[in-house]
C-alpha cells in the first residue's frame, strides 16, 4: 500500500551538488515529493509564484537573491510557503526575524533535515535553541 506524499517540497542552494542530493534524500521518503529545484534564489521565487507546495528548503548564501532576499520578498507578499533555511553559517536568529519557519545546520547530519522538514510542514517553527547571555 503506498500512501500519498503530504508535503511537497521545493529545494534551492548553490551548490548543485547538494541539490541533487537533497532531492534524492526526500524522494526515498514517501512522504515528501519534490516538486522542483533550483540553484539560486531568484529562481525560487519564481517557482513559488508558478507551483504549489508547502515547504521551501534553501540555502542562506545563493546567488541573485540570497536566504535573506529571499525570506523578505515571500513575507513582502504575504505567500504561505513555509521555508527551512538549510545553511553552514549560524544565521538562525535572522532566519526567526525575517519569517522563517525554520533553521537547520549543514554541519548536522543531514537525515535531521528531514524531521525539521515534518514539523514545518506540520505548521511548527523549529530552531535551534539560543542561549541568552546576562550582562
Amino acid at each position: 500500500m503506498s500512501t500519498k506524499p503530504f508535503l511537497n517540497i521545493v529545494i534551492a542552494d548553490k551548490n548543485s551538488l547538494l541539490v541533487k542530493g537533497l532531492k534524492e534524500m526526500f524522494r526515498q521518503d514517501d512522504r515528501f515529493d519534490v516538486r522542483a529545484t533550483a540553484t539560486d534564489g531568484e529562481l525560487f521565487l519564481k517557482l513559488v509564484e508558478r507551483i504549489s507546495f508547502d515547504v521551501g528548503i534553501i540555502g542562506w548564501k545563493m546567488p541573485y537573491f540570497d536566504g535573506r532576499q529571499v525570506l523578505t520578498n515571500l513575507r513582502e507578499r504575504e505567500s504561505s510557503v513555509r521555508v527551512v533555511v538549510y545553511s553552514g553559517a549560524d544565521v538562525s536568529r535572522q532566519v526567526r526575524l525575517l519569517g522563517g519557519a525554520g533553521f537547520y545546520s549543514k554541519a548536522k547530519p543531514p537525515d535531521g533535515l528531514v524531521e525539521i522538514v515534518c514539523q514545518v510542514g506540520q505548521g511548527n517553527c523549529i530552531f535551534p535553541f539560543e542561549k541568552h547571555e546576562t550582562n
